[in-house]
């Protein structure tokens, strides 16, 4: 296995790339916060605005991976990181960021946005590192379990249990959150194996894909908020790879 500097380096875009993706990833960045903001202005909640701005970023990213390969995904990401970074910087003032803060103002807001951003990245350098082209199924779970949970949960969830979070806090959650999770991670399963030519019919894809939907369902109930961008990409990226 290559060191992770060498590996960053093997997969630098080229300068075709960067001239290629980088100005309609620009757009596209700036496009899918700026319809988040007019849907809250519109009455949609954060919680369904930023998920909106998470699917459309990891979908982005599936794309791009599915098509050209990680140096596609190195080229959105830098796009996108110019995109939030002048967002954070231009304040609260801007719709597009009372779309994606979780709270108003100051340094808690600018941090509600930039530390799950933060974990973004980090998880997707770290299932392209270990695990290569399987990285799109943490890219799936993220944007379609996670994304799925957030909603139903914040909409529907009346059933609630507590859990210690693996920082050590506790935290409540709702069943039908966690089971809105399951569904969407065994969705996104699917597509990533379809995406990645798995024989989906072969008997340990039928027993393991729900297995690893039920390991992201947990995942996402004992992470804490902010880094579950990480560990809903690593942890069913890992367990994928076992039936791989």
């Amino acid at each position: 296995m290559p060191s992770p500097w060498n590996f960053l380096w093997d997969n630098v875009p080229p300068w075709w790339q960067w001239a290629a993706i980088g100005p309609p990833s620009l757009v596209y960045a700036a496009g899918v916060l700026l319809l988040a903001g007019h849907l809250h202005q519109w009455g949609w909640g954060t919680a369904e605005t930023r998920k909106l701005v998470h699917v459309g970023v990891f979908l982005a990213a599936t794309v791009l991976q599915t098509l050209i390969g990680l140096p596609g995904v190195i080229v959105f990401g830098v796009a996108a990181t110019v995109i939030v970074a002048g967002l954070v910087a231009r304040g609260s003032e801007r719709a597009s960021y009372q779309a994606v803060a979780r709270v108003d103002g100051g340094e808690k807001g600018k941090f509600s946005v930039l530390l799950p951003y933060v974990a973004t990245v980090l998880g997707g350098v770290t299932t392209n590192f270990l695990f290569g082209p399987l990285a799109i199924v943490g890219y799936l779970v993220v944007g379609m379990g996670d994304a799925l949970g957030e909603v139903i949960g914040r909409r529907f969830g009346r059933n609630r249990y507590r859990v210690t979070l693996l920082g050590g806090h506790t935290a409540s959650r709702s069943w039908e959150g966690s089971a809105a999770v399951f569904v969407g991670s065994l969705a996104a399963l699917v597509v990533g194996g379809l995406l990645l030519g798995a024989p989906l019919s072969s008997s340990s894809m039928v027993v393991g894909l729900p297995l690893v939907a039920l390991a992201a369902a947990a995942v996402e109930a004992l992470s804490p908020s902010d880094w579950d961008n990480a560990t809903l990409q690593i942890a069913p990226t890992a367990f994928m790879s076992l039936w791989w």
